[in-house]
């Protein structure tokens, strides 16, 4: 999404250059081919279609199929199989082609997998019950693929034996990138490797990046790959969000921002709650602000934007759902604008609407409202 504004704002401060950018891919894929070869060109992806110039024509290419190991098929990898079929054979490449420092961004390409398993409980990440167990003895490490490749040089599961904070695969790491504005680019990034010291705290639990302020041993901003995700239900769809992304355009006037809390006060409190967006339950250092209403607040405050182009709900029940006008509704607040950000707690909003044939909301009203290019949901 960044890279779509910034491609239409022109050569911004700090933006990524496109050969600090890698894009992960498998051969064996199909798919992931496919779109690996539309988003760097065809002289990026060899065995391609061919003639593609590529989205992005100039980023750099891995083929996991080059590692020797086995394919790893798109759903869920075991936390064992992530590092030997793709956290390993990126370092190797990386190590390999002299470009630890060099590439800034990881992108991934659908038919890889989505997420690590948690190691004593492969199905927690399906089971509210089981993670909340695990959870609770500070033994949940399931993870989403994208997330965990962002400390690429941390072997987080090391150590892990099921036991209760016995690696930092276990819980959160506390993120150094949080809340700062320097591009990643600009950030020092020459101890990406060196091993990192942290404490922890907590319940969860959380792992605070601990050492000298500015030390090799400490995580810092540019020890992180920024890592992003080119993925859809099909290769078209995915053409698609890549197309979208190339020529965006904000109408602050015709447009819509959707902030639709549940169960809350509508007031931007300065301290935890038991609201979803500014609850402190489980990982208090990572608290930051009562998200829906301080976003609600600096987009109102913020000359650029119409007061119109922001809508905050913040009530309970079926009939103070957002709802958009390409499905049928038999309540909720009908929003006929275009829809340039949706936030949305979804299925945890009390009360949900249904379609006027009897569909619950809870999956489908996302597709209901008319997005324009380059919108986030």
């Amino acid at each position: 999404m960044a890279f779509g504004i910034a491609m239409a704002a022109g050569q911004a401060q700090g933006q990524l250059r496109a050969d600090e950018v890698l894009v992960i891919y498998d051969s064996r894929s199909a798919d992931s081919k496919a779109v690996a070869e539309y988003y760097a060109g065809s002289a990026a992806v060899p065995g391609g279609v061919g003639n593609i110039h590529g989205a992005r024509a100039g980023v750099q290419t891995f083929d996991l199929a080059t590692s020797g190991q086995p394919l790893a098929p798109p759903g869920d990898i075991s936390y064992p199989n992530f590092d030997n079929l793709i956290r390993n054979p990126i370092r190797t490449y990386l190590l390999n082609t002299n470009q630890v420092q060099t590439i800034r961004c990881l992108v991934t390409t659908k038919g890889m997998p989505h997420r690590v398993q948690d190691s004593t409980n492969p199905g927690a990440g399906d089971d509210p019950n089981a993670l909340i167990a695990e959870y609770s003895n500070s033994d949940a490490n399931m993870a989403s693929v994208d997330t965990e490749l962002t400390l690429l040089w941390i072997s987080l599961d090391q150590g892990e034996a099921g036991g209760s904070a016995d690696s930092r695969s276990d819980g959160v790491i506390q993120n150094p990138y949080w809340q700062l504005s320097t591009p990643i680019r600009t950030t020092i990034n020459t101890n990406n490797r060196t091993g990192k010291v942290f404490s922890v705290s907590g319940v969860g639990p959380t792992w605070v990046p601990a050492g000298s302020i500015g030390s090799a041993s400490r995580l810092s901003a540019g020890d992180l790959y920024l890592v992003s995700r080119l993925d859809g239900p099909t290769v078209a769809d995915v053409r698609g969000i890549i197309n979208r992304g190339a020529n965006i355009h904000y109408n602050t006037g015709t447009m819509v921002t959707l902030l639709d809390e549940s169960a809350s006060n509508g007031i931007a409190d300065a301290g935890a709650n038991n609201e979803l967006d500014n609850s402190a339950s489980g990982f208090p250092l990572l608290r930051d602000a009562d998200d829906y209403e301080i976003t609600r607040d600096e987009l109102l405050a913020d000359r650029r934007f119409a007061a119109t182009f922001t809508m905050y709900n913040s009530a309970t029940g079926a009939s103070q759902f957002f709802v958009g006008p390409r499905l049928s509704w038999s309540s909720g607040i009908l929003v006929p604008q275009p829809v340039v950000l949706l936030a949305t707690y979804g299925s945890n909003h009390a009360g949900r609407p249904t379609t006027t044939t009897g569909m619950a909301a809870d999956t489908i009203y996302g597709t209901s409202f008319n997005y324009p290019s380059g919108a986030i949901f």
